[in-house]
């Protein structure tokens, strides 16, 4: 019988949760999905390229945002590099930390029941942000890219400390972060507008969610070929603290000091380099250049799936990856 696809597994996803709870999924994929175990970011991206240039159909992530992306990164690697099935496309069984693209896109919870659902799920056309940097091979990403107080969050956060204690470690660093705040001078051209001003982040939104629940972005759209971009203007501490809690909610953007645009090109200029938080990862500085690929990638999400952060009418699918009848009749590997 012939594999449906390849699961990518983070066994340090979630505080090692993906390692514990992988083996039930190995035990389950059986002969129908072949796993990989990797070390890292860049082992996972490579190991991605590799399955689709190998003529693979289907890579999913086992673990979180980090994990999604590293397997949307080898994908668009293959993509450029090699003809790759037809039919290839990418998915995600959410076992990490924040798991923010994975809830809002709907995904179920549970990786056995999100495994078995993924067989009769299909394939649907997500846009992808391009991240280009001075001198460093192009990024993509498939939720939030953010600079500012959210990115310095990020890199103040304790690795370590976060894979144990998640939530905690997050509300700690931004703790560290507040004390520590000030704005940065920015520029910006989105499509034709300039935009400057000092402020104390941005966030470039292709998906609604990021930082475990923060709905920063809460009208994005993962197919609307767009990219939402969420302005915070220079704030005080004590405001920044008092407000903080609406972005859990959404409820953020009627502040005066927040701005939304949206543009299909953003440029960001900044002077000194500011870190950039990219699905959850530390991956590189300002200034940079994003661009979104509309339908740059085709995403499995299980049967019976829905989402608010997808727009229905302008949704292409593909047929279903497989059945259990269908894959049953599969020919064998040559």
């Amino acid at each position: 019988m012939k594999p449906i696809g390849s699961l990518i597994i983070n066994p340090n996803a979630g505080g090692k949760r993906a390692a514990k709870r992988s083996g039930a999924l190995v035990t389950a994929a059986n002969s129908r999905w072949r796993t990989f175990f990797t070390s890292g970011f860049e082992a996972a991206v490579r190991q991605t390229k590799q399955l689709f240039l190998d003529g693979e159909r289907c890579c999913i992530a086992v673990g979180g945002d980090g994990a999604l992306s590293s397997v949307l990164n080898g994908f668009m690697q293959a993509k450029q590099s090699g003809p790759i099935h037809p039919e290839a496309c990418i998915g995600v069984i959410p076992l990490g930390t924040g798991n923010d693209t994975a809830a809002a896109l709907g995904l179920p919870r549970d990786p056995l029941a999100n495994l078995s659902r993924l067989e009769t799920g299909r394939a649907v056309m997500l846009d992808v942000a391009k991240l280009i940097q001075p001198d460093k091979p192009e990024q993509f990403y498939i939720d939030i890219c953010g600079v500012g107080f959210d990115a310095q969050v990020n890199a103040n956060m304790d690795v370590r400390f976060k894979k144990r204690f998640g939530l905690v470690a997050y509300l700690a660093a931004v703790a560290k972060t507040l004390a520590k705040l000030h704005p940065i001078h920015v520029r910006l051209t989105l499509d034709q507008i300039e935009y400057e001003a000092p402020v104390t982040l941005i966030a470039i939104a292709n998906g609604p969610m990021y930082g475990r629940g923060m709905k920063v972005a809460p009208l994005a759209k993962f197919n609307d070929g767009m990219l939402d971009v969420i302005i915070v203007e220079q704030v005080g501490r004590i405001e920044l603290a008092v407000n903080f809690p609406k972005v859990f909610r959404g409820t953020h953007l009627s502040h005066p000091k927040i701005r939304m645009m949206r543009a299909r090109s953003i440029e960001i200029q900044v002077d000194p380099p500011q870190p950039l938080s990219v699905d959850g990862e530390s991956l590189g500085c300002a200034p940079c250049k994003i661009e979104v690929m509309p339908r740059g990638v085709p995403f499995l999400l299980p049967d019976r799936c829905y989402s608010n952060a997808i727009l229905y009418d302008e949704l292409d699918e593909t047929p279903p990856i497989a059945t259990r009848e269908q894959a049953d009749r599969a020919p064998a590997e040559v």
